[in-house]
């Protein structure tokens, strides 16, 4: 699993996403996936939370090219830290 996750101002986060353009729209997952203790890998490693153990998580995913390649598609999951910071979360498999 590849993973690239940055925290920045909501505003420029949002624009960050909006421009990626999602399959469908970011939606909000009220509950978390997963417990703590099932944090993946990959998050533990770089010592941020797992997105699939949050709360107030909006999430979706891009397609490259109808998903073929190698890459076939990128988890998107936003998390609002605070009032004016968001922490934008992308992940795939290769």
């Amino acid at each position: 699993m590849l993973v690239l996750a940055f925290t920045a101002p909501t505003a420029d986060a949002e624009a960050f996403v909006g421009a990626l353009v999602p399959q469908d729209r970011l939606r909000l997952r009220a509950k978390p996936w997963h417990s703590p203790d099932e944090s993946r890998e990959e998050f533990r490693r770089i010592r941020l939370p797992d997105p699939a153990t949050l709360d107030g998580v909006r999430g979706a995913q891009v397609c490259n090219d109808n998903c073929k390649g190698e890459l076939n598609y990128v988890d998107i999951d936003v998390h609002r830290l605070d009032e004016r910071t968001t922490r934008v979360y992308l992940s795939g498999v290769a």
